[in-house]
């Protein structure tokens, strides 16, 4: 499979029932392009994982994309949260899987680097571990006797960040507002939409 394909594409690379994570912060560096492809190919039952994301998930929930979202925070910043996802939510159309930023970043860790687990100390003493134990595991260091945060890999089927730059081979520049250095790691590759060449060529493969 090429490595520059057309947007058209590379977002066919996206079926039925995969899981999906979209890079970006909040409203910031959004692979929207790639978004709005997903919703006219008409893509269902998505599960859409989103570190925090506004516009994107829910321009995908709108176009009845998606079946559950993982994530710490969906919304429009100052305006609230997004209101299409939180309807989808409330009325029970769409799931949701809530983490918080650091406890998702190391999800995503531990399956970059294929490890059991990553710990952390953020969520302790939250209801994280008991709303999700199958993937968030209070232990204890056996040599120190300190508690910590387990977190499972997270696995996605296809990554997407947006770039502003993609310098060959692979090297992509993002801005700093972007969490696309966590997923761009994500083996054996990702997405990366640079803004200069809009529904052009973007760098991608399915994990």
């Amino acid at each position: 499979m090429p490595k520059v394909q057309s947007l058209q594409d590379a977002a066919s690379l996206v079926q039925d029932g995969d899981t999906i994570a979209i890079g970006g912060l909040s409203m910031n560096s959004t692979p929207m392009a790639f978004v709005r492809e997903l919703v006219r190919r008409e893509v269902r039952d998505l599960t859409v994982v989103a570190i925090v994301q506004g516009l994107a998930v829910d321009w995908l929930v709108a176009g009845g994309c998606v079946k559950k979202v993982v994530s710490g925070l969906v919304s429009f910043e100052g305006l609230g949260l997004a209101p299409r996802f939180r309807a989808a939510v409330q009325s029970g159309e769409v799931a949701i899987e809530e983490y918080s930023e650091h406890t998702l970043v190391c999800a995503l860790q531990a399956q970059t680097y294929k490890l059991p687990f990553m710990p952390t100390r953020a969520g302790i003493g939250t209801d994280m571990p008991a709303l999700h134990p199958e993937t968030t595991r209070l232990e204890t260091d056996a040599a120190t006797g300190r508690h910590y945060l387990a977190c499972t890999p997270l696995k996605v089927d296809v990554a997407v960040v947006k770039v502003h730059v993609v310098r060959a081979p692979a090297a992509h520049v993002a801005n700093r507002a972007d969490l696309a250095r966590v997923k761009r790691r994500a083996p054996p590759g990702v997405d990366g939409r640079p803004e200069g060449v809009v529904g052009l060529r973007i760098r991608t493969r399915r994990i």
